[in-house]
Formats: structure tokens, sequence, C-alpha cells
């Protein structure tokens, strides 16, 4: 049974089991790992009502390389709640081709993370995206956002679509949550990283990655 969580270590709920492993002392994203052995508590617990939002999109670039930011949040009924750190609020949804963090060693075709804030820490969920002809809920989203993407950099365009919702992405399947620092990068040490695993990787049509890649 978990009382206390330490700073500067993964937490891996899968089944009710988890994997405690220190974070080096470096600056880059998180290289996830497989294997788990002890029981995780109620506080990695995630929950997560969004609601229907406007949504633009833009081109921008950090020091990690080229990213689409999608401004998708703007409803008053969302509700998301994370054990460890309470009620959030959602600020910012990036999407990076290919993903920021590695699984296993290995780099997925592209990665979405959504920004949230609560309790004086930032709160990021990681979900890893493969390509697949599948006609998902999450390959339909992105497919509405594929057919109005900006055409010069920095641009921002509005997407005319209506029900437009994260719930569509958010993957029901287990996760990695990782304390001490925003993949490691040193600025947030109270921030925390919610990172769903390659197996539970949502999905997006080839052509639509194909397109958004040409950003």
């Amino acid at each position: 049974h978990i009382l206390y969580i330490n700073k500067n270590r993964f937490f891996y709920y899968k089944l009710n089991i988890i994997m405690v492993k220190k974070c080096p002392n470096q600056t880059m994203p998180i290289n996830l790992p497989r294997g788990v052995n002890t029981p995780c508590s109620e506080k990695c617990s995630l929950t997560y009502d969004y609601g229907i939002s406007k949504v633009t999109a833009t081109n921008k670039k950090d020091d990690f390389g080229n990213y689409l930011e999608i401004n998708c949040f703007d409803s008053p009924n969302n509700k998301v709640n994370f054990g460890l750190v309470g009620d959030l609020n959602i600020n910012s949804v990036k999407l990076f081709r290919p993903s920021l963090n590695t699984y296993n060693g290995q780099k997925a075709n592209a990665e979405i993370i959504l920004t949230h804030s609560g309790g004086g820490k930032n709160v990021y969920i990681c979900i890893p995206i493969r390509v697949s002809n599948s006609r998902s809920n999450s390959a339909k989203w992105f497919k509405q956002i594929a057919q109005f993407l900006p055409t010069r950099k920095q641009g921002t365009v509005p997407i005319n679509k209506n029900n437009f919702t994260l719930n569509s992405i958010i993957p029901k399947a287990s996760f990695v949550v990782y304390e001490g620092g925003v993949f490691c990068w040193g600025n947030g040490q109270e921030d925390v990283a919610i990172i769903y695993e390659l197996e539970s990787a949502i999905t997006i049509y080839p052509s639509d990655l194909s397109n958004i890649k040409k950003l």
C-alpha cells in the first residue's frame, strides 16, 4: 500500500500495479520502459469529461521541434481530476510528430500532449499515436483537423466542425505517472506527466499524418 509518493519517480498504473524508477538528471523526454511489480494506490486515478469546443490549429515550434497547437478546450463544461493533484484546468494541446517520448526505446509515429494546471502544478497527459486505417474515434477526430491545416508557419486556421471534444482521444487504458519535473526538463519540479503505453496508442489515418508532417 502506497501512502506517500516521492518526487523524481515513475508510477506505472496497470491493473493496480506500479513500477517505481528514478528519473535521470537529464534535460530530455522520457523513455517509457516495461516491467511492473508493485501495487499502485488510488492516487493514480484520472477522471475526465471534456465539453464541446470550438477549434483552431496553429503551426508552432519550440526547442523540441515543430508541432501543431490545437485549441479545442474553450468549453465551460470541462471536468478533469487527477488523484495526485485534484481538479485540473486544461491550457494547451500540442501534436508532435514523431513523438517526444520514446516507448521501450521506440518513437511513436506522433504524440499528442494535453497540458493541464491545478494545485500549483502542471499535469501533462501524453498519448502516443500510430498510423492505421482503422475507423476509430481518434482517427475521425484527427481527420477533422487534417482537412483544415494552416498553410504557413505560425498560421492559424479555424476548424468548422461541431461536436468536437477531447473525450474522443483519451485511451481507456493504463498509464504511467511521472513526478519531479516535465520530462526531466528541470523547470517544474512539482509537475506531473501521465504517459500512456505504446500498446494503448490512439490512431490516425496515414494520409492525415502525412499531411500534418508537411507543415
